[in-house]
């Protein structure tokens, strides 16, 4: 909801408004092919190509890159508010606007009185004789008696539908229960979420249950399970613990992030009170943004094994944009937090988050350490050095890590420094970090096939974010996944400005559509750089000393072949070829 307004009613404005009508009161328009083009009104240009399509409802600038609806258009133009402009725009189609603020509020208030009452529901559970299984598993983790109710940790229990039939006898409704994601549909009726599994109640920073973790103790299943996005519950933002993290986040001056419930709970048990967790996600900007509000500091308490390393050096980029010191924590070889804490006492683990080191020399050393030998090896690593430290803003810190990222290379200083230099001015150092031409037109190319196709909201649960390489073009694949392409196009007015430039960009370019060839080719691209990654890594590894870890990446690594040759034989077919 955007200002207080109906969002089926501001669909009913987009719709009913004739853009080229708006745009022609500040813009002098004139027909080419299926659009409409004049001057900017945005920024001065002598060559028109700013245009404007009436059937999409769309306006983008191919000069400055502005871009999006008629709301938009209007707010941009003459500085109004979304409110504003909703307003005025309604006005001229007639169409009166119903604020449902006081409706949204109830609503809300409601969903959140639910999800209260679950949460005591299944604390109770945990603290019954049905619960006695999963104490004894939050014992075995080091969790004591004083936590579970700390946390209000709970259990819910193995039946098909405990927590929905003691939700329905407490006055709430199905429909609420499944807005709120604590049941699903199966075969046969609705079945509790989370029916076997421990539960960690996630708060916003109210301190309002929001939403729940679950950690599966016994049977089949995924082994965590979260509850799915909500009016309340948004996982890029939420960090589970901040309610009580974030005073002291703001006393110590710094932040930690911990990838898992049982790990945040343990670093506060070893009085790091300043930890949080993402809730069954990687760490994002949202997040980063999030904490940035409490604290310039954050120190990454990731598992330690190769997951965790290489979310770790995802980080790098992310907190430089955000303006956030990232260092990481490391841990014993197969530990995380819990696992440390239960083995070695809370002094040991909190002594690991003080040794934290920063993030980008955790960066550094990591390249080094997987480089083959020989100056080919060495070339490479100072390349993707190079390139991780083109992205810190400070001058003063990506002189003093090239110095650094020389002496463990064995290299000269200054030629790093020219690595870096090269890498700042957007010239290509690094083939693995860097998109190629044909890697962003692709992305777009697949955009385009989402946004236009008709089965593009099927077509896109067949890749991952991580397919896309350019950050805008992420930004625009996750609000598709999020919204849907209906929901993405009536709501452009709402997104971050990226995102809707891209979007109108996309939409008004010509050319023709292969929906699924080019989604295919995305996704072979994805499967091809996982295989180089992982090549990379088994290089690394001697077989006769890491025998098991080995056999599990070679393993990984030909399930990746197969599949690559999978997808390679339907670009193919999709050729007829």
């Amino acid at each position: 909801m955007r200002g207080g307004f109906d969002p089926e009613e501001i669909e009913r404005v987009r719709q009913a408004t004739d853009i080229l009508a708006v745009v022609g009161e500040h813009v002098k328009l004139k027909r080419s092919g299926k659009s409409w083009v004049g001057l900017c009104p945005f920024h001065q240009e002598k060559t028109p190509s700013f245009h404007v399509d009436p059937v999409k409802g769309l306006f983008h600038c191919f000069g400055c890159g502005a871009g999006g609806n008629v709301f938009t258009f209007l707010m941009r133009a003459e500085g109004l508010s979304f409110a504003e402009a909703a307003r005025k725009l309604a006005a001229r189609a007639g169409i009166e606007l119903a604020t449902t603020e006081r409706q949204e509020r109830g609503r809300r208030s409601r969903l959140l009185s639910l999800l209260a009452e679950a949460a005591s529901f299944y604390h109770t559970v945990l603290m019954s004789e049905e619960g006695e299984e999963a104490r004894r598993y939050l014992e075995g983790r080091g969790l004591p008696r004083e936590a579970w109710e700390t946390w209000t940790l709970g259990f819910s229990p193995r039946s098909r539908d405990a927590s929905l039939r003691h939700l329905l006898a407490r006055g709430f409704r199905h429909h609420e229960v499944m807005e709120a994601g604590l049941v699903h549909v199966v075969e046969g009726g609705l079945q509790d979420r989370f029916a076997g599994r421990v539960v960690f109640p996630v708060r916003n920073l109210s301190g309002e249950i929001v939403g729940f973790g679950g950690r599966l103790i016994a049977g089949e299943g995924p082994k965590y399970l979260n509850s799915p996005e909500s009016s309340v519950y948004h996982k890029a933002r939420l960090l589970y613990g901040l309610d009580r993290a974030k005073a002291w986040q703001a006393r110590k001056g710094r932040a930690v992030v911990a990838e898992g419930y049982l790990d945040a709970i343990a670093l506060h048990l070893a009085g790091v009170n300043e930890a949080v967790a993402t809730c069954g996600t990687a760490l994002g900007l949202e997040h980063l943004r999030t904490l940035r509000r409490f604290s310039d500091r954050v120190v990454l308490a990731f598992d330690a094994d190769e997951a965790g390393a290489l979310a770790a050096e995802r980080g790098l980029g992310l907190g430089n944009e955000v303006g956030v010191d990232l260092a990481v924590a490391e841990f014993p070889p197969g530990r995380d937090p819990a696992a440390l804490l239960a083995e070695e006492g809370p002094e040991a683990l909190a002594e690991r988050v003080e040794r934290a080191r920063p993030l980008v020399q955790f960066v550094l050393d990591r390249i080094v350490e997987r480089r083959s030998g020989g100056p080919e090896g060495k070339a490479r690593a100072a390349r993707e050095g190079a390139a991780a430290l083109a992205t810190c803003p400070d001058p003063l810190v990506r002189e003093e890590y090239a110095l650094y990222l020389a002496e463990r290379l064995g290299a000269r200083p200054e030629q790093v420094l020219s690595l870096v230099n090269r890498a700042l001015r957007g010239e290509r150092v690094e083939a693995e970090r860097v998109a190629t031409p044909a890697e962003v037109r692709l992305e777009k190319e697949a955009l385009r096939a989402l946004l236009l196709s008709e089965e593009g909201d099927d077509l896109s649960r067949e890749l991952e974010e991580e397919d896309f390489a350019l950050p805008e073009a992420r930004r625009v694949f996750r609000a598709l996944r999020t919204l849907g392409r209906d929901g993405l196009l009536s709501s452009l007015h709402e997104q971050e400005e990226v995102v809707a430039r891209l979007v109108s960009e996309l939409l008004l370019a010509e050319g023709p559509l292969a929906p699924r060839e080019t989604l295919l080719r995305l996704q072979e691209k994805g499967l091809r750089q996982k295989i180089s990654s992982l090549r990379t890594i088994l290089e690394k590894l001697n077989p006769l000393e890491q025998g098991e870890r080995y056999r599990v990446l070679f393993s990984e690594l030909m399930d990746l072949e197969l599949e690559r040759r999978r997808v390679l034989d339907e670009i193919s077919k999709a050729e007829g070829v």
